[in-house]
């Protein structure tokens, strides 16, 4: 009776993203492999996965759900990895999980993200909690031996991804609040999500990892940084308008002018003078 290769009931987790088994062997055609299928070893492939043969670290073939005896004959797209005069060669088989999904939570309870204002440039205090779930999302340009060998660790992905969140959550505010000028009178938990949720999907992205959920449950300022921070705002937008009030008187040059030869006031836009009709020019 032939060996069914299939990947077992992963008892220790409920979810699990890539199940490695090594040490199968592929038949070579031509030798006799047509009097023996019946004895030949079988990949059994369940809905809702997909295998992955590699031979010599490259990865050669992906089946779909279905059986598959462990031959160049059934299997076809082995042929360009048959090695000279062998009768078999050995081949590592990767059962991914497309169902998978791993969930968390995350914050800043231990440390506060510290982010600078773009516009007062005062930095403030900012807390963020939220969660986010994710699936495995292997394109075949990324397939690789080490890649899948890291996803076989369920254990590994999560304190990869757990890290990963934490470590970088203070730059990602930063960059948002920095691209989109978001002083904290404007500040957005909108924006702020859709920002987020990009930067770290285009990391998870490098890890065959997709985000399927990603929300931020709470943010907020501490109440002294965010009190500090917009009276320097205020102070800045008063600033802003004074100046910008003199600005338009001097655009505006509304000083008075008066004749050089009886001393009246002339008009804004008086060549003579009205009262004497002495020329008096415009003023630069």
């Amino acid at each position: 009776m032939s060996e069914v290769i299939v990947c077992p009931k992963m008892s220790k987790h409920e979810s699990w993203f890539v199940y490695h088994y090594s040490g199968a062997m592929v038949s070579v055609s031509g030798h006799g492999v047509a009097l023996s299928q019946k004895t030949l070893p079988k990949v059994f492939v369940k809905k809702g996965q997909t295998a992955v043969l590699g031979v010599d670290g490259r990865m050669c073939v992906h089946l779909s759900p279905g059986v598959y005896p462990l031959s160049q004959e059934a299997i076809p797209e082995l042929s360009g990895a048959v090695p000279a005069d062998s009768t078999a060669f050995p081949v590592e088989i990767y059962f991914l999980n497309e169902k998978a999904s791993l969930s968390m939570y995350f914050g800043t309870s231990n440390r506060p993200a510290v982010i600078v204002d773009p516009v007062c440039q005062e930095r403030y205090r900012l807390q963020v909690f939220g969660r986010f779930s994710l699936s495995l999302s292997l394109s075949l340009s990324q397939l690789s031996t080490s890649l899948l060998e890291r996803l076989s660790d369920f254990d590994a992905v999560l304190d990869h991804c757990r890290k990963l969140i934490n470590q970088n959550l203070s730059a990602y505010v930063q960059w948002t609040v920095d691209e989109c000028n978001m002083d904290v009178s404007v500040f957005s938990s909108a924006v702020l999500t859709s920002r987020i949720r990009h930067y770290f999907g285009d990391a998870l992205a490098q890890y065959g990892l997709t985000l399927t959920t990603f929300l931020l449950d709470t943010i907020w300022i501490n109440d002294d940084d965010l009190v500090h921070c917009m009276d320097i705002l205020h102070l800045l937008a008063e600033q802003n308008t004074i100046g910008e009030k003199v600005k338009t008187l001097i655009s505006q040059d509304t000083r008075c002018r008066f004749c050089m030869s009886c001393g009246k006031e002339l008009p804004p836009e008086a060549l003579f003078c009205p009262y004497c009709g002495v020329p008096c020019g415009r003023r630069n």
